[in-house]
């Protein structure tokens, strides 16, 4: 909800108000599928993820939307028919991929003639710290560790454009949206870009880690500046493509 109002204007560089139907693949509990099939209620939006328990929750939950329905499926294999969306959106999704170019694939297959895809995800590079103690360190090194082990690419971003040109879509281009502590307090910022890390690194890890680096931070007693940057890549079918 904090972002909503910075995705919007990233997801605006797409004809959404001339569109009517969709695909947010990979889109876990589904809140950010209901903001968008509420801002523009002429979609017909089906959110896909490979969870039975994400979808369980986000049926209950946005059940009530009625341009809004929720499907199990994988980014791999869509069950879409062929050229049947005007738009495809994936949100933090191809950092986890161990195929992203299958992914885009099927994605550029299920993508109407004239449609667009968005992608709205990250790059470890362009994350940045003022000061980086050891612990900070230590806990950025095991995500991408943690990562990698499972199949994903925490560099992904830099790999986006050209996937989406190989896959046969045209007129790419690229938003970097800033998250930094000119916004939001410095454990705040922590917390949203990296306290996944309590979960997302096993044997209790990841907690230590992560609580350590946040520790090594606020006790330097002096002002912090941290920044993320999102990319969001978005690109064009072509009629005929």
């Amino acid at each position: 909800q904090m972002f909503w109002p910075n995705e919007l204007a990233m997801l605006s560089r797409l004809d959404l108000k001339r569109a009517t139907s969709g695909a947010d693949i990979g889109c876990g509990h589904g809140f950010v599928s209901a903001l968008i099939a509420s801002t523009f209620p002429q979609i017909k939006l089906c959110g896909l993820d490979i969870s039975e328990e994400l979808i369980s929750t986000a049926r209950s939950v946005h059940g009530d939307i009625e341009n809004l329905e929720f499907a199990i499926g994988s980014a791999y294999d869509i069950k879409l028919p062929d050229d049947s969306q005007d738009f495809i959106y994936s949100r933090l999704v191809y950092q986890h991929l161990s195929n992203p170019e299958k992914a885009i694939g099927e994605a550029f297959r299920i993508c109407a003639s004239g449609g667009q895809i968005g992608i709205l995800d990250i790059d470890s590079e362009l994350q940045l710290f003022s000061e980086n103690p050891p612990a900070l360190k230590t806990l950025l090194s095991e995500i991408s560790k943690a990562q990698r082990e499972r199949g994903g690419n925490r560099e992904i971003g830099r790999q986006l454009p050209l996937l989406l040109k190989e896959a046969g879509f045209s007129n790419i281009d690229i938003v970097l949206e800033p998250i930094s502590t000119l916004q939001i307090p410095l454990e705040q910022f922590c917390a949203i870009t990296m306290g996944f890390a309590e979960w997302f690194i096993a044997d209790d890890r990841g907690r230590k880690i992560y609580t350590a680096a946040l520790n090594e931070l606020t006790n330097l007693k002096k002002p912090i500046f941290a920044m993320l940057a999102v990319m969001f890549v978005y690109g064009r079918k072509l009629p005929n493509a």
